[in-house]
């Protein structure tokens, strides 16, 4: 009874079977392998799960499913792979296990079977051309005159590779002596800027200006307002520190009256003496001497402040 119960739990369960379409490989082969298994109505096989885990297991490299399709009503599965190798050596193909699935029953797990296969590395065969047949008629002789130019082309390729190599070291040598003048020169640059950061060059002290020689050799002359014009500028800039050389004499007029130098008296009579200047400047020599006597007083009262 007992064996009759296992006989029939045999015929009803899932079985798998594998078949291959090589019994050997070379590197540059693909192994297609086909995975069938059968099983009864109700039952239902885990495929994702089977292609994932040999997925994870299968040592060949480079692997797809090509298909995992029911092949006879829904009691044949057919799972198609491609493998293709990427080492030499042996090679196993372990599906591991297949779960099937049923209702109001628990899973059942077949294993695959798996198989070993050799992967070698193919060589190409190797064809020799004949040997080229020897006709003593073509026999290559070197006259005199063949040789002697073949030393004429040897020598001037060699008077041409001198020269090539003369031009080349000449490049570099003035590449070379370039560089070191360029060197040089900012070498010699930046040692003259460190030296005149370390020792300046003492300035000259400014030299008294002669007022006096040049107040006498005014009055000498007849009435030159504008050579007067420029003393008086230059008296004002030495006496306020400010540069008064170029200003217009309204300019001239607000620096009086700004001064600390002056008191008001003499601010009025410079100021009244620049309103009448500024009327007569540029006046022909001699005109005006009423302006001249008066501008002796003005140049006396700036003096007295250098």
């Amino acid at each position: 009874m007992l064996g009759t119960i296992l006989a029939l739990l045999l015929l009803t369960a899932p079985t798998c079977d594998v078949t291959k379409d090589k019994e050997e490989l070379s590197i540059q082969d693909k192994l297609h392998v086909t995975v069938q298994a059968t099983f009864d109505e109700g039952y239902t096989p885990l495929v994702e799960a089977f292609i994932e885990r040999f997925r994870d297991s299968q040592s060949f490299g480079n692997f797809s499913c090509l298909s995992a399709v029911p092949t006879i009503g829904t009691r044949h599965l057919q799972i198609a792979f491609e493998l293709e190798p990427l080492r030499l050596g042996t090679l196993y193909f372990a599906p591991g296990l297949l779960t099937f699935t049923k209702k109001d029953a628990p899973p059942i797990e077949v294993l695959t079977p798996g198989f070993e296969i050799p992967c070698k590395r193919q060589f190409a065969p190797i064809t020799m051309a004949p040997p080229l047949p020897v006709h003593p008629e073509l026999a290559i002789t070197m006259s005199r005159v063949n040789l002697e130019m073949s030393q004429r082309g040897i020598r001037e390729e060699m008077i041409q590779d001198v020269a090539h190599e003369r031009a080349r070291s000449i490049a570099w040598v003035l590449s070379s002596v370039l560089l070191f003048i360029f060197a040089g020169a900012t070498i010699a640059f930046l040692l003259v800027r460190e030296w005149r950061r370390l020792f300046p060059k003492p300035k000259e002290e400014a030299r008294p200006v002669d007022f006096n020689a040049k107040i006498a050799a005014l009055a000498k002359q007849k009435a030159d307002f504008f050579a007067l014009s420029a003393l008086l500028r230059e008296l004002l800039s030495h006496i306020e520190a400010i540069p008064c050389e170029g200003k217009l004499l309204e300019e001239l007029v607000s620096i009086i009256e700004k001064s600390s130098h002056f008191s008001g008296e003499e601010k009025k009579e410079l100021e009244a003496f620049f309103a009448e200047l500024s009327a007569i400047e540029f006046m022909p020599d001699g005109e005006h001497p009423e302006a001249w006597e008066r501008a002796g007083h003005i140049l006396e009262l700036l003096r007295r402040q250098v």
